[in-house]
């Protein structure tokens, strides 16, 4: 088929379910890559060129024959596929709305480029973008869809589906070496490093945290430290003397007495005395609390 060339040979790897292709698809770009099948595709390569053309048809078997050489296994639906020219359209908003959503999740992210792609025809002329819907889930990948509503020039609201490919990097901590559970985080075992962003399973933890948790279970070195993997050192730790007050009628009373738990201030948390009385407190400082 005219047109059709494989470009890059990249390393194989295999997806869960095989993809459906379709019988019409949309590309915006000279080049007609991989990912306009497949959003979500590791590692892109190029199908074919348009070559100044509103319009190109491929055998469907022979589209299957390249994913199929990449390690990617698709069924055609279609004996032929059609892939022609998308009109025009401003991506800004959608990338805009993509930038928030992502920077809000990863403070430390540091985006260089989005590219969006419609995964269906559509005409952006006298349409008005009305919201952008990016799954929870998709939010851990730098590459995959989403939605958008649009009112259109005729008052009707449509939904587009849209590819989307996010190039950037991002600020984790490291392990510097093996950290032991409970172990203080701080420099001295963890360093901060910035790293390609493709896509993280949990929240990095930030490097303000440095100094202020403990991980929890062992961390081997060299592993990225995320917010699930620590917990904040308690302003009051359980077995700590402390002193508790309680003011009644203008009277202030002290007693010392042992937290039976651990907690921040602002916690409630309960104590003991040397003498067997329990009270509980509310934690006003790290060496006081006042009795409830």
């Amino acid at each position: 088929m005219a047109g059709l060339c494989l470009l890059l040979l990249l390393p194989l790897f295999l997806y869960a379910e095989p993809l459906k292709l379709q019988e019409q698809y949309y590309t915006e770009s000279d080049l007609i890559e991989a990912d306009i099948f497949l959003p979500e595709i590791e590692e892109n390569f190029i199908i074919g060129e348009m070559k100044n053309r509103n319009r190109i048809q491929f055998a469907a078997h022979k589209i299957q024959q390249l994913f199929a050489e990449h390690g990617i296994e698709v069924i055609p639906t279609h004996p032929v596929i059609t892939v022609s020219r998308q009109p025009d359209f401003d991506a800004l908003p959608l990338k805009a709305a993509l930038t928030e959503r992502f920077t809000a999740q990863y403070p430390g992210l540091m985006i260089e480029r989005i590219t969006v792609r419609p995964r269906t025809f559509f005409d952006q002329n006298g349409a008005t973008l009305l919201a952008v819907d990016l799954p929870a889930p998709n939010l851990t990948k730098n590459k995959g869809t989403f939605s958008a509503k649009y009112r259109l020039s005729d008052g009707k609201e449509s939904k587009v589906f849209f590819g989307y490919r996010l190039l950037g990097s991002i600020e984790v901590l490291k392990a510097k070496r093996n950290i032991a559970n409970g172990t203080i985080l701080q420099m001295d075992n963890s360093g901060v490093e910035r790293i390609p962003f493709e896509g993280l399973r949990t929240l990095p933890l930030s490097s303000a945290k440095l100094g202020k948790v403990r991980v929890r279970g062992y961390v081997k070195q060299g592993s990225i430290i995320t917010a699930a993997m620590v917990r904040d050192i308690p302003d009051v730790t359980k077995g700590q003397r402390m002193a508790l007050s309680l003011e009644s009628g203008g009277i202030r009373i002290s007693i010392y007495a042992i937290a039976k738990e651990d907690g921040r201030i602002g916690e409630t948390i309960r104590f003991e005395t040397d003498d067997g009385k329990r009270y509980k407190a509310l934690i006003m400082e790290k060496n006081k609390a006042v009795i409830q």
